[in-house]
């Protein structure tokens, strides 16, 4: 019976190692995104409509806070006495000022929370993948040279080194 115990144990060792090396690679972006994309990609667009859904209920509660405010200073401006001394057209308008800081805030928040989902919507719909080397490959100086055409903005890809000193004449 101990060698038969051994073997479970060794076999229950080998799968569970297995599945934290398959859970482990699946994880990483470069594979995540090549072999298991609907996987890698579902969950940051729910966080992006998330987010967004919440930035909008703050921009909703800052607008009403507004307009509370707003309120509040035109029954100060006519006089109306309030129920708490810590109330004065000062300190409302202090609120208002602060609310419409928060205003300009969460519109610039919903800004990038909008472009963050269409980015990664268009990264799914694309079936973009990442590359296998984390910096990328790094283009050579040397293979490419300036296009005639177009001022000297694009780079044109030389295929022969030669090509390049034959062009240009000889490098000092």
């Amino acid at each position: 019976m101990g060698a038969r115990t051994d073997r479970f144990a060794k076999l229950a060792l080998f799968c569970g190692l297995a599945l934290v090396f398959y859970k482990g690679i699946t994880g990483i972006p470069e594979v995540a995104t090549r072999f298991f994309p609907e996987s890698f990609f579902s969950p940051l667009i729910r966080s992006a409509e998330g987010t967004l859904v919440m930035k909008e209920r703050f921009s909703d509660f800052y607008r009403e806070t507004d307009r509370a405010l707003a309120l509040r200073l035109a029954e100060l401006a006519a006089g109306e006495a309030t129920a708490h001394a810590l109330v004065n057209k000062e300190r409302v308008e202090m609120a208002g000022v602060k609310n419409t800081v928060k205003i300009a805030r969460t519109e610039a928040d919903l800004g990038l929370v909008r472009e963050k989902l269409e980015r990664m919507r268009r990264l799914a719909d694309e079936h973009w993948t990442m590359g296998w080397f984390v910096c990328g490959a790094r283009p050579d100086p040397l293979r490419q040279r300036p296009c005639a055409g177009d001022g000297g903005l694009a780079a044109k890809r030389v295929d022969k080194p030669d090509e390049l000193t034959k062009a240009e004449g000889p490098t000092p």
